[in-house]
């Protein structure tokens, strides 16, 4: 493939389990030129045209070993593909659906979706005074109510919401084990290519995770906590990570959570959290295939995944009209236009970011969501733009911040009220509905339901689950 210009990135996926002509490929090593010929011989068109790139998860590297016996496999893996240009990437689409409407009986491959790069919504606008850092944790945690919470309660009940049992796994860049008391650190996920194994990157390379950890247990001081290293930061110039590999772990992850649930390995409630989100859709194709459409695969595994008794915490995104991430398309930031996949699912929790007075942050994307998803969202709001409270250099920024936040949230409450009692549905009704008002006549396109607020959120739960 003609390699001069930044490729158009596709990527497939495919019933590795099933049986089929590309299947007996998807069972041994990895090879790219194997995968590439026989795609191309199956679906008539030219191998020149593309490429197959390795993916973040192979089957024969899922094989279990010693200590594995409890872990399960993923039905889907999927494989990323990279074309040198917007025709020839629609030729494929096409060469695609032909296949599968002439070879019905052929299980093994399910979609070709548009593979946007995805980035940790981590962000400040320093050219802004207002985007400066303000105020430190205490603030930001009394924003949502939390030292209300634990001044009403007695020692029982606030253990009662200390995060114990309660399995929350981080798709991050890695987190730094140190961060994590031994006793709370549960599996990791290893992901190809990654710089890093799970529970071994190093404090420089975790920024980003260990401040999500640090909002997570200020909250939850017992959850624990799984490593999923998805998010690469890369370099100037490089490449980050796309859709196809956050599908992929997340196929993997969720096998392993239903299993685990099954053999009661690790007990309790499940939280996915997740600071990351695609910034420019400019090489999206088809237009709005993951950013707007509800049979997207990605997407209908979130919905597989939150029926399954699993909650998933979204962060907005950092491409609000007033100061926005650098890393945003042109035609995506604003109002109704950086809410965008995932983020917009009507099922997960999507989170925007205000400051600890609880003014709204002029970089958190705007609702409305996407209309063929959900228009309302975001969700709520949770601070961000906080120092630490003994390290005023030590910054909580982006709407990642606030999703670890809301994530600490979720599973204080959860300790108390399972999943069997409260649906992640109801779950995150309970937080809309509970959310305090607007400090300023903002429309929820800012907002969502207001500011995150526990203590309420407790007490209505508390009243209706005694």
């Amino acid at each position: 493939m003609n390699r001069k210009e930044d490729p158009w990135r596709q990527y497939l996926v495919v019933n590795w389990q099933s049986e089929g002509p590309l299947a007996p490929l998807l069972r041994v090593e990895f090879s790219s030129e194997a995968l590439q010929g026989r795609l191309a011989e199956l679906l008539n068109y030219p191998p020149k045209w593309f490429d197959v790139l390795r993916p973040a998860v192979w089957p024969p590297s899922l094989e279990k070993k010693d200590g594995d016996a409890d872990r399960a496999l993923p039905l889907r893996i999927t494989i990323p593909l990279a074309f040198e240009s917007l025709e020839r990437t629609r030729d494929f689409h096409c060469a695609f659906e032909r296949y599968r409407a002439n070879n019905r009986e052929d299980r093994t491959l399910v979609s070709v979706a548009a593979n946007s790069a995805i980035y940790a919504a981590d962000y400040c606008c320093p050219h802004d005074v207002s985007g400066v850092l303000m105020g430190k944790r205490k603030h930001a945690l009394s924003l949502i109510k939390l030292d209300e919470l634990h001044g009403s309660l007695s020692e029982q009940e606030l253990l009662d919401i200390d995060g114990h049992d309660v399995n929350v796994v981080l798709i991050d860049e890695g987190i730094d084990e140190n961060c994590v008391p031994p006793g709370q650190r549960g599996y990791g996920w290893p992901i190809t290519n990654a710089p890093y194994l799970p529970w071994k990157t190093p404090p420089w390379h975790a920024r980003h995770s260990t401040m999500m950890i640090h909002n997570i247990l200020s909250i939850a001081p017992k959850a624990r906590v799984f490593d999923m290293p998805l998010i690469q930061r890369p370099k100037y110039g490089d490449v980050g990570k796309f859709i196809d590999a956050a599908h992929a772990v997340f196929e993997f992850a969720f096998a392993d959570i239903k299993n685990w649930k099954a053999t009661g390995k690790y007990p309790g409630p499940w939280i996915l959290v997740n600071a990351w989100a695609p910034f420019d859709l400019r090489r999206e194709f088809p237009k709005g295939d993951y950013s707007n459409n509800a049979l997207n695969q990605f997407n209908l595994l979130m919905n597989d995944i939150i029926s399954y008794d699993i909650d998933v915490v979204f962060c907005a995104g950092n491409c609000g009209e007033f100061c926005p991430d650098g890393r945003c398309g042109p035609n995506d930031i604003g109002p109704g236009r950086s809410i965008l996949g995932a983020a917009s699912h009507p099922r997960v929790i999507s989170v925007g970011a205000v400051r600890v007075d609880g003014m709204w942050i002029g970089y958190s994307s705007q609702g409305p969501g996407q209309s063929n998803l959900s228009t309302d969202k975001p969700d709520v709001c949770a601070p961000s733009g906080f120092a630490e409270d003994h390290d005023r250099f030590a910054s909580n920024i982006g709407t990642s911040a606030a999703c670890g936040v809301t994530a600490g949230v979720v599973a204080a409450l959860r300790t108390k009220w399972g999943p069997g009692t409260v649906h992640p549905d109801n779950m995150r009704a309970y937080l809309r509905s509970t959310a305090h008002s607007r400090p300023v006549p903002l429309s929820n396109r800012q907002f969502g339901a207001g500011i995150l607020d526990i203590k309420t959120a407790y007490e209505k739960l508390r009243l209706d689950h005694p």
